[in-house]
């Protein structure tokens, strides 16, 4: 069974957890943090969830405000303050293919737009299953960029820039 909910303080503990666990498996993220606690928490951070999968610990999501990242400024045409940055998506390596993932942005994503937000993302170029998934899910490519950080090997990664399709608008027709 799953089950999505906010992110609690006594969750950091099983989330590094599965980090480390996500990050030994896929390298993601690209260089391990100083403090794993303090990353899965940046100082913009609106919300966060967690993901559970037959009640362990499986995922990971939150929703920073403020993201200044030129081409989705350019492609959502707003402000960085009215920009909603998913962030620090992940998923345990053996709770993979359930649908959690999709599950989270989805959280994070509602959320979001009820704070009128523009969901807004980016994903190192390279990352292959992330980016089906978010394609999947509907989002649209806005741009190509080059990160602002470097990897332990000292490497600018390309990132690709995703904004969230519209909601949908699910108004019923007049049946008269």
């Amino acid at each position: 069974m799953m089950l999505i909910r906010a992110r609690q303080p006594e969750d950091l503990d099983g989330c590094v957890a599965v980090l480390r666990r996500v990050y030994a498996t896929t390298g993601y993220p690209s260089g391990w943090p100083r403090d794993p606690a303090r990353w899965l928490s940046p100082a913009d951070q609106v919300a966060a969830w967690v993901a559970e999968d037959d009640g362990l610990l499986a995922g990971h999501i939150a929703l920073v405000q403020g993201v200044r990242t030129e081409c989705l400024l350019r492609a959502a045409g707003r402000d960085a303050s009215e920009l909603g940055g998913i962030a620090r998506l992940f998923v345990d390596p053996a709770a993979m293919r359930r649908g959690l993932a999709r599950a989270l942005l989805a959280a994070a994503v509602g959320h979001a737009r009820a704070r009128g937000l523009q969901p807004v993302l980016d994903v190192v170029d390279d990352d292959e299953a992330a980016i089906a998934l978010y394609e999947a899910s509907g989002w649209k490519l806005a741009g190509i960029t080059t990160a602002t950080w470097v990897t332990p090997a000292g490497i600018a990664p390309t990132l690709r820039c995703y904004v969230a399709s519209p909601a949908p608008d699910i108004s019923l027709a007049d049946p008269s």
